[in-house]
């Protein structure tokens, strides 16, 4: 962890830290996993996860956590900001389209690319 400053918000990073610990290969965790995952005691992992599904950002079968669809609102502000130029030049150098436009319910149209290394890069659009 950064050196803590008075300005630092250590129970953001804590959420945070929560929120990254899933990913395409794990995307659903048990909280020991999430806990192991992140350095957090389980007790402080259950109360961030308990947060974060009660702000729409997690979800839960009583078990397994898993992100849901609002995490993309987190990004959103960057991905959107990705000129269309950016997207047409990834094309034009060999990279592919992974997933075709779609709505997420109660959200945005997303989209995502990867570059010819195989990043992945996504664009958003509202409405």
């Amino acid at each position: 962890m950064p050196e803590a400053r008075p300005d630092y918000v250590q129970s953001l990073e804590r959420g945070l830290a929560v929120l990254t610990s899933f990913s395409g290969e794990t995307p659903a965790l048990t909280l020991s996993d999430v806990a192991r995952r992140t350095g957090l005691t389980r007790a402080t992992a259950r109360r961030l996860l308990l947060t974060l599904e009660e702000l729409g950002y997690v979800g839960s079968d009583g078990r397994l956590f898993h992100l849901r669809p609002k995490t993309l609102d987190i990004g959103y502000a960057y991905l959107s900001s990705l000129p269309v130029a950016e997207i047409e030049k990834i094309s034009s150098l060999g990279g592919r389209t992974v997933q075709e436009p779609m709505d997420v319910p109660n959200g945005p149209t997303i989209a995502l690319f990867a570059d010819p290394e195989g990043h992945v890069v996504g664009l958003v659009k509202r409405g």
